[in-house]
C-alpha cells in the first residue's frame, strides 16, 4: 500500500511490494527498470530467508539428522548452523537494502551488483554449510 500510494516512511519493513501481480503503470520506475533481476532477487532472498524457503528447509532436515546422531555431531552441527546464518545474515541485509531502495527510495538497481547477490545466494544454498 506504501508504494501505490507514494507514501514515505523511514522504517525497514516486514513485507515486501508485490511487483509481480502489479501492472507497470502501477509501479515506481526504480521497479519497472529492472523487474526481472528484482524478481530473481526477491525470489533468491526468499530461497535463504524464508523460514520455509530452500534453506530453512535444509537446515530443518540437516538439524532432524543431526539431534538423532550423537552428541559430538550434534555440537559440531550447532556450530555450523552459527557460521551458516552469519553468512545468511549479512547476504540477506544486502539483499534487503538494495529490494527496498528500489521499491520505497526509488533507486534504481545495480544489476551487476544484483546479479552478485543472487549467485551468492545460489553458492550459499548448494554449499555443505
Amino acid at each position: 500500500m506504501i508504494s501505490l500510494t507514494g507514501l514515505q516512511d523511514d522504517y525497514v519493513h516486514d513485507g515486501r511490494v508485490l511487483f509481480e501481480i502489479l501492472t507497470d503503470h502501477a509501479l515506481p520506475e526504480a521497479l519497472r527498470q529492472h523487474r526481472a533481476t528484482l524478481t530473481d532477487l526477491v525470489r533468491a532472498y526468499k530461497d535463504i530467508n524464508a523460514p520455509l524457503g530452500k534453506l530453512g528447509k535444509r537446515t530443518l532436515r540437516e538439524a532432524t539428522v543431526a539431534i538423532g546422531s550423537s552428541d559430538a555431531r550434534y555440537i559440531a552441527f550447532k556450530a555450523e548452523l552459527a557460521e551458516l546464518t552469519r553468512r545468511r545474515d549479512a547476504l540477506a541485509t544486502r539483499m534487503i537494502r538494495m529490494i527496498e531502495d528500489a521499491e520505497f527510495g526509488g533507486i534504481p538497481i545495480d544489476e551487476e551488483a544484483a546479479g552478485r547477490l543472487i549467485q551468492a545466494a545460489r553458492e550459499l544454498l548448494e554449499s555443505d554449510r
